[in-house]
């Protein structure tokens, strides 16, 4: 037994690598995200951002943002009902798988936030294979 979790200690090998290669993984994203901004940034010129910024209505860009989140909530609840039949996934769960693909497709080019999304509906996410299918077939 783990003294603080509680739980028996892993007795299974394989999961060591696949732990390294989660954890691999995971670094992996978040550099490439991180260079992505940094490039992206470095080009914004700060003075004439903050003019446009300072000449738009507030409760416009508001608006705005509460649409876009709206837009993300409805897009999660398609996806979850088309996963209803094989697992029910909880909703925040399904509201980050939604935010992990929008973000890896606005960073990375040819819609690769779907392959992001068919990753993290893999089996090791507690979620089962014919879930992942289901996922990829969205």
């Amino acid at each position: 037994m783990h003294p603080i979790r509680g739980d028996a200690p892993r007795s299974d090998i394989s999961s060591q690598p696949r732990y390294r290669l989660k954890l691999f993984l995971r670094v992996v994203g978040f550099l490439i995200i991180g260079v992505s901004a940094y490039l992206f940034v470095r080009h914004i010129d700060g003075h004439a951002l903050g003019r446009a910024l300072g000449h738009a209505r507030p409760s416009l860009l508001a608006v705005a943002g509460l649409l876009a989140l709206g837009q993300l909530a409805c897009r999660a609840g398609v996806f979850r009902t088309l996963l209803f039949p094989v697992v029910a996934l909880p909703w925040l769960r399904v509201q980050r798988f939604m935010l992990a693909t929008l973000a890896t497709t606005a960073v990375v080019p040819g819609r690769a936030g779907e392959l992001m999304r068919a990753y993290l509906l893999m089996p090791g996410w507690s979620t089962r294979r014919s879930t992942a299918r289901a996922g990829r077939a969205y």
